[in-house]
């Protein structure tokens, strides 16, 4: 919130110092996430390792210290479904109700008794879910990575290869230090096309950046050959480079396609707005194409980058893949982050009237709305392979080398595991449908009584409403997502749970890419058709 205010004083005078504002407050939001993570990861590692590992430092003590170190990475993920869920429901439950009741008018205005929850809803939801999302895929491939490096001896015997993962994220850190300072003296803010290129130019810059970086970790942590147990070849470090360099730009790849179908700049999002002229209906239907189309690239990438990686390292190639990805995750956070920013900040210029700022921040927030799909496909696809490698590291664990899906058992956890996205997604698109009905009644009540009877609109009601029906709509979905794989193992064991996870990874991408690809068009289209108009 302070940078929202920030950012309204520097628009009112100059647009270039309005946008440094944003990019500097998007990466303290990057820098500090990512930054804690590693800092928290290190000081637990380093309070049980003398509980567990002995003076031999067998396989064994190394095995339970990183089982007993992945409960920081189902934290992580607990905390991530609560921000990401949670906060979903509230942002879009005060996003469409305010838009409900504002259809013929501004929505920006201080009368209006739901704007205030409509701010705090884009802070939670597209700032505290991101990063909440993003640092749970941090914990997890770090984890996953170190599980699975026990079954390489070689790999117990140096500790700087055991502990590759965290140091490739602290690498990360640095070179995100450096393509701020290189983005800060090359940076030009002077119209929305400018900024967005400066937006989009930052995950580039980081990956250049990162390249060498993770070519000299490799070379320094890792030894010449690795032999996993039950592989029969050996794996080297030049392999293992090749597997975090797919990662690294694999992930920006994807994001580069997310842009090409949720930027106005480009042919989709432009057809999505002339479906408009023909009615929503048709707006809808080619919007939900768009969405469906858009997970071509990206799961191609995806089937490439799985592929490549795990013929050169089994799945420990898999795991370290998704380091190489978040490496610049500090980047990719900071980037995500400078359109909620701009977008409060405009909000708050059109309701103190300040015509010149709101102009400024809504050309700004117009620039962070086109790149905002980059981070949220970048998100899911992470989440895919890391998926993967906990799935691989949950099989090394069982001593499960075969996962057969003609059995029964299997074959039922596989479609029950595909169904489980969309079960989850109804719950949540539920929840916002109820949710935003009561925010409209509440709000139409509201503007009635003060138009009766005077008065100030009560804020506060429309937050503790949408914060109610965050945290009652979150319920079901969690219990349906922690409760499954419990209640398969307990009934039917670990093979039933392998079915389970398998059927999610491959259903779950599908969904979240064509949802978020649907939505950001839908929306920029929006923006499209309006800077049209003007």
């Amino acid at each position: 919130m302070i940078a929202n205010v920030r950012t309204v004083k520097k628009a009112r005078k100059d647009m270039e110092k309005a946008f440094l504002t944003v990019l500097r407050a998007g990466f303290a939001i990057g820098f500090s996430i990512v930054s804690l993570g590693v800092l928290s990861l290190v000081l637990i590692i380093s309070s049980y390792k003398s509980s567990y590992i002995t003076a031999l430092s067998t396989e064994k003590d190394y095995g339970e210290l990183f089982m007993t170190i992945t409960g920081y990475a189902l934290g992580a993920s607990v905390v991530a479904l609560f921000g990401r869920v949670g906060g979903g429901i509230f942002t879009k439950a005060a996003d469409v109700g305010v838009d409900l009741t504002t259809s013929k008018g501004p929505e920006d205005v201080e009368k209006n008794p739901g704007i205030v929850a409509d701010y705090v809803g884009d802070n939670v939801g597209d700032v505290v879910g991101t990063g909440s999302d993003l640092f749970a895929s941090f914990a997890e491939s770090v984890c996953a990575t170190m599980v699975l490096s026990v079954s390489a001896p070689v790999l117990i015997s140096a500790p700087q290869a055991i502990y590759f993962p965290i140091l490739v994220f602290s690498a990360g850190i640095v070179v995100s230090m450096l393509t701020v300072a290189i983005s800060s003296r090359v940076t030009h803010g002077e119209s929305s096309e400018q900024v967005e290129r400066v937006l989009k130019n930052q995950p580039f810059v980081g990956a250049v950046l990162m390249t060498p970086i993770l070519f000299a970790l490799c070379q320094y942590c890792l030894p010449d050959q690795i032999q996993f147990q039950g592989e029969s070849y050996i794996t080297t470090k030049h392999q293992i480079f090749a597997c975090t360099l797919f990662g690294l730009w694999g992930g920006y790849l994807i994001g580069l396609s997310s842009e090409y179908f949720t930027s106005h700049d480009y042919y989709p999002v432009q057809e999505v707005a002339k479906s408009c002229h023909t009615g929503s209906a048709t707006d809808i239907i080619y919007g939900l194409a768009l969405g469906y189309m858009s997970t071509i690239f990206p799961v191609t990438i995806l089937v490439v980058l799985i592929y490549v990686s795990y013929i050169s390292a089994a799945m420990y190639g898999v795991a370290v893949a998704t380091c190489g990805m978040l490496s610049t995750l500090a980047i990719i956070l900071s980037v995500s982050s400078c359109g909620p920013i701009a977008d409060n900040a405009s909000g708050l210029s059109k309701m103190c009237n300040l015509d010149y700022a709101a102009i400024q921040t809504e050309d700004l927030h117009t620039a962070g709305k086109a790149v905002s799909a980059h981070g949220r496909s970048f998100a899911i696809g992470s989440a895919t392979i890391i998926a993967l490698a906990l799935f691989g590291a949950f099989t090394t664990r069982q001593g499960i080398t075969v996962v057969d899906l003609l059995q029964p058992i299997e074959f039922s956890g596989l479609i029950i595991g595909a169904m489980l996205p969309y079960a989850f997604s109804a719950q949540i698109l539920q929840s916002v449908s109820r949710a935003a009905g009561v925010i409209e009644r509440e709000i139409n009540a509201q503007k009635a009584e003060i138009a009766s009877r005077g008065g100030e609109p009560d804020y506060h009601k429309c937050i503790r409403i949408c914060s109610i029906a965050s945290l009652q709509g979150m319920i079901v979905p969690t219990v349906i997502v922690v409760g499954t794989p419990l209640i398969a193992g307990i009934l039917f064991g670990p093979v039933a749970i392998c079915g389970i996870l398998a059927g999610t990874i491959v259903s779950g991408v599908q969904i979240g890419i064509s949802f978020i690809n649907s939505g950001v068009a839908w929306d920029n289209a929006k923006k499209y058709i309006e800077g049209n108009a003007n």
